[in-house]
């Protein structure tokens, strides 16, 4: 489909979509929350007594979306170490799902980065190093399965967000695609190049550009297999798509 879109954190966090931007857009990927512990607790007893604080637009976001036809997805930024912490994390993210009334129908992302923007902008990378832990394969493709698993389990479509970089040469483009295939929807964060370095679900091409007067991203859908688990495009789509209209059919939102 070559979906064009944009995310940003404001959207979930403090300011509230309107109308008529949600007019311009197809679907929204949301920020959930995150564990409150952070990189500086990664590795200690206290990070597992951390609940999931989940923002405050996150909800209503979901239910304008779904009053006007459209589909979400989440996101939980992480500082997994290894599977255990992983399939907290996921518990923590499907536990906050479970007790919404409105629910994300796009795959839950797990957001495992070098540099993030919470927690003094470290991600799990740096907290690894933090913690004097060497991320290797190994680690990253536990954490991986960990996640999987758990959001699998509970109902929800598991998916992996990182860098291009990250997931060539860190997870192994072989591991990335061979779990596509067991289901896995894979987001790639890779700027200002032609092409994202592997076969990926969305790909985030370009950063911090405004938008509406807020800072985001932008990103395509690379795959139709996204909007059901198949390849089942909205029919509100495909006719705009049909008739060549830009409205919907070309603007793409993940927050």
């Amino acid at each position: 489909m070559n979906e064009f879109g944009i995310d940003s954190l404001q959207y979930s966090a403090g300011q509230q979509i309107t109308q008529a931007e949600v007019d311009q857009i197809a679907y929204i990927i949301l920020k959930s929350g995150v564990s409150s512990a952070g990189y500086q607790q990664m590795t200690t007893p206290a990070y597992f007594q951390q609940t999931m604080s989940t923002y405050q637009y996150f909800e209503p976001t979901i239910r304008l979306m779904k009053a006007n036809g459209k589909p979400t997805g989440a996101y939980f930024f992480s500082f997994a170490w290894d599977r255990s912490s992983a399939e907290y994390e996921a518990n923590l993210m499907c536990d906050s799902l479970d007790a919404l009334t409105d629910k994300p129908d796009f795959p839950i992302f797990l957001d495992w980065e070098k540099t993030g923007y919470d927690d003094y902008r470290r991600g799990a990378y740096e907290g690894c190093l933090y913690h004097n832990i060497t991320p290797t394969a190994a680690l990253v493709q536990a954490v991986t399965l960990g996640w999987k698993s758990v959001v699998e389990s509970r109902g929800y479509r598991a998916g992996l967000y990182t860098s291009g970089s990250l997931a060539s040469t860190l997870f192994g483009s072989s591991f990335i695609q061979q779990q596509r295939q067991a289901g896995l929807y894979y987001w790639e964060s890779s700027w200002d190049i032609s092409q994202p370095f592997m076969a990926c679900d969305v790909w985030q091409y370009k950063g911090d550009t405004s938008w509406n007067g807020v800072i985001v991203d932008f990103n395509r859908i690379m795959a139709d297999r996204i909007w059901s688990g198949g390849g089942k495009i909205p029919i509100w789509l495909l006719m705009k798509i049909a008739q060549r209209s830009e409205n919907n059919a070309k603007c793409t939102i993940l927050l």
